[in-house]
């Protein structure tokens, strides 16, 4: 085929198309994503969900609030608790801040008996004259030991003697050993049995049975009398009276005529 000089050594170059699409045409025209449904409906993929476009049916308004109004439900209980979890605390450390803070070695005793009467009685406390008693015997071991002295139980004073419990039993209450009870167990001045023999332990025995029967002493403080200075046993206390070769048979005429007074 014959070719046209003209047209040699150029190279052909498509023509561009001048026809532009309007702004009516560029807004109808479906975007590159979008699929359109055969009822009109359409939806577009926006970053994995799906985005409703007019024309499609509207979403139930409650769908979401349901859930929103669960969370706010549950944060509004959550602060209402803590609230009462505060004004507990407030109220706990107004009664600590009022509370009196024991300084002392009595101090923290009187808060640990008032904790146990609390325990037992709970929330209605005993009268004032309760508490003393109750105190007296809880402490009355102690005090007479301060006053009388180490006191030995059974076992001890078997050891010393060398008898059967049943013997020191059977002494006590034939009153040939000074005995003192207490929450039902016997317990035995040492100072009877310092220096002393058997006879020796029987007159002091003695002495103390009149002091309890005869002047209605009480036995711990009828043995307070062995440690005192007696006037008719020259200022010597009757333990030592003994202990040191004085006469028994004055230091139990000592005891009767103190007995004797007492039970006036």
């Amino acid at each position: 085929m014959p070719v046209n000089p003209s047209s040699r050594g150029r190279t052909s170059t498509p023509k561009r198309s001048s026809t532009r699409r309007s702004k009516s045409a560029r807004g109808s025209a479906a975007p590159s994503g979008r699929k359109v449904s055969a009822a009109g409906r359409s939806t577009q993929k926006v970053s994995g969900a799906r985005l409703v476009q007019p024309g499609s049916a509207p979403a139930d308004p409650n769908a979401t609030s349901r859930p929103t109004e669960a969370v706010e439900e549950l944060v509004d209980g959550v602060a209402t608790k803590l609230h009462e979890l505060e004004r507990d605390l407030d109220e706990l450390r107004a009664r600590l801040a009022e509370r009196p803070v024991a300084t002392d070695a009595f101090g923290v005793v009187a808060e640990i008996f008032a904790d146990e009467l609390r325990s037992l009685l709970g929330d209605a406390p005993p009268d004032s004259a309760t508490v003393r008693r109750a105190a007296r015997l809880a402490i009355a071991e102690r005090a007479w030991q301060q006053g009388l002295g180490e006191l030995w139980e059974t076992k001890d004073v078997i050891a010393v003697l060398g008898v059967s419990k049943q013997r020191v039993s059977t002494l006590a209450k034939e009153h040939r050993l000074i005995a003192l009870t207490h929450d039902g167990r016997r317990r035995f001045p040492a100072w009877q049995f310092a220096g002393t023999d058997g006879e020796d332990r029987f007159r002091l025995a003695e002495a103390h049975r009149a002091l309890v029967e005869d002047g209605h002493i009480n036995p711990w403080s009828a043995a307070s009398w062995f440690l005192t200075n007696h006037p008719e046993l020259d200022d010597s206390d009757p333990v030592e009276w003994l202990r040191s070769g004085g006469d028994p048979d004055r230091l139990l005429a000592a005891a009767e005529r103190d007995a004797a007074r007492a039970a006036q």
